[in-house]
């Protein structure tokens, strides 16, 4: 993806692009997007999914599910979740930096 778009990001499923504007203010969105785009160059490790897409006013964010391993249903699991809580990102970090790690030798 070119980073002089003006369109960042935009699901397959969605007409609703998320702007560089919009994205200044979310860091945390940003560069999730920019592991998204990393991981896509390997598929062999893992998949992302866009679940959803949340809606405030005009804009558009999507929900994705980042998977690793096998997609077998009944393997065990562990989930991480990340979010904003009012001005608390530190999950959000948190998360990122697992992702980072992951796809650091990448």
């Amino acid at each position: 993806m070119i980073a002089s778009q003006e369109h960042i990001f935009r699901a397959e499923d969605e007409s609703l692009p998320l702007t560089r504007n919009l994205l200044r203010g979310l860091p945390e969105l940003r560069e999730i997007l920019l592991l998204v785009e990393h991981l896509k160059e390997f598929p062999e490790l893992g998949r992302v999914e866009t679940l959803a897409r949340l809606r405030h006013g005009e804009e558009s964010f999507p929900l994705l599910a980042i998977s690793f391993g096998p997609a077998d249903p009944t393997t065990p699991v562990l989930a991480l979740f990340g979010g904003v809580h009012g001005l608390e990102r530190i999950g959000t970090r948190v998360v990122i930096a697992y992702l980072r790690t992951i796809l650091a030798g990448r």
